[in-house]
């Protein structure tokens, strides 16, 4: 029996990357029983997916409580996911589970977890998403520090014996490591994003239309997506000749909302919901898909969906270079371009513009169509089968 549990993520968030821990999961331990604890809609989306198997998946969902004031919400998540997380360990106790796999974690919770693996001697595998990316983030708020304060002690106060780490990507490991030395590199499961890449039905886009580049997915701070607005001045004469089109194809933040200028096409300025029609034949439309996340930020220890996105869609990549895209770039070859500031970014894209990057565009989609093969949930599954026998085996000999 393994027991699967999201003690946070609320509807359609994260439902991708959980549904491919799930089928590594399963692929990973064919003959045992799944269960899985996930809100209640999370759980309804995970099952939607036709690739998880659902004779050995047993579910237990649960609600949150709706519409609370942000301070009361995080006390009532923190301790709705405490009490959630004694419950695991209870029922993995009573059914003598091999292991318990944790999605996502508050930094308070993982910690608490850590505490609990110990007590009840029950081997956990903690995921890491978004909340090592807090460590990069350059903010000074009160709850920024807490998080920062316990992800540290966590990570530092690891219980090796019976609790694996798991990162998605090499380059974060490397990074968390590089920003908290003391942490010991035992114990890390590194596996690639978990990611769908079948189901791309967009349309080609039609001959003879000006060059389109989309920036996809919220714009935030985080992701310095102000960065485009300032690309945008850069090529305004490009733009207003109709030989380039910068599109933002997601909401934009309210903290972005003072950088937005004419040179951009903004989908939704309010911030609400891109219908998935809408947001596909913008895709479709889109030649490149463009990032602006930078060295030493939020993403370079915080995966990115948008960027599996461009593996997805197959669209090639031209982004301001930092050690996480560095890492995929290595990794997948010529998917596209790394630059090292956005005045490059702008005369690399007036040579496309010219008609210098033709030949190398094509060769960009063959790179991108062979990344979608490597980066398959059942080759990740091979990875992550493999690291769960060394550590096991490492704790055995170490102890």
């Amino acid at each position: 029996m393994i027991i699967v549990v999201e003690p946070q993520m609320q509807g359609e968030k994260h439902v991708i990357v959980n549904a491919g821990i799930l089928e590594i999961l399963q692929i990973t331990f064919p003959g045992d029983t799944m269960h899985l604890y996930a809100d209640e809609l999370h759980s309804k989306r995970l099952l939607e997916k036709p690739y998880l198997s659902k004779q050995n998946l047993v579910l237990s969902s649960y609600k949150y409580k709706p519409k609370e004031d942000k301070k009361t919400n995080i006390a009532l998540k923190l301790f709705r996911q405490a009490r959630l997380s004694c419950k695991m360990f209870r029922q993995a106790k009573k059914h003598q589970a091999k292991l318990i796999v944790f999605t996502s974690c508050f930094p308070f919770t993982a910690l608490f977890v850590n505490f609990l693996a110990g007590l009840y001697k029950q081997k956990i595998i903690i995921c890491h998403h978004g909340d090592l990316g807090v460590l990069l983030l350059d903010k000074n708020k009160l709850v920024t520090k807490i998080f920062r304060y316990f992800i540290k002690k966590m990570m530092v106060n690891r219980n090796l014996k019976f609790n694996n780490s798991l990162i998605y990507g090499k380059s974060i490991k490397d990074k968390l490591i590089a920003t908290i030395p003391s942490i010991c590199d035992n114990s890390f499961i590194v596996i690639d994003h978990p990611y769908e890449y079948y189901g791309n039905n967009l349309f080609n886009k039609a001959k003879g239309e000006i060059l389109t580049l989309s920036n996809i997915g919220t714009a935030t701070l985080i992701k310095n997506s102000e960065s485009l607005f300032d690309l945008a001045q850069i090529l305004r004469t490009n733009i207003s000749n109709n030989e380039l089109k910068l599109t933002q194809i997601g909401s934009v933040a309210t903290e972005l909302q003072p950088f937005i200028n004419e040179f951009v096409d903004v989908l939704k300025r309010d911030g609400s919901f891109i219908p998935n029609s809408v947001f596909e034949e913008s895709l479709a439309k889109s030649d490149y898909f463009i990032y602006f996340f930078k060295t030493g930020g939020y993403y370079e220890l915080c995966p990115s969906g948008t960027f599996f996105d461009a593996i997805k869609y197959l669209k090639p990549i031209i982004a301001i270079k930092n050690s996480y895209l560095e890492y995929y770039f290595d990794k997948l070859g010529n998917i596209g371009y790394l630059c090292e500031s956005i005045d490059d970014m702008a005369e690399l894209i007036r040579s496309i513009i010219k008609g210098g990057k033709k030949q190398e565009y094509f060769e960009q989609l063959e790179k991108l169509k062979n990344a979608q093969t490597q980066l398959l949930n059942e080759n990740i599954s091979k990875d992550f089968e493999r690291q769960l026998c060394f550590v096991s085996n490492h704790i055995l000999d170490s102890n």
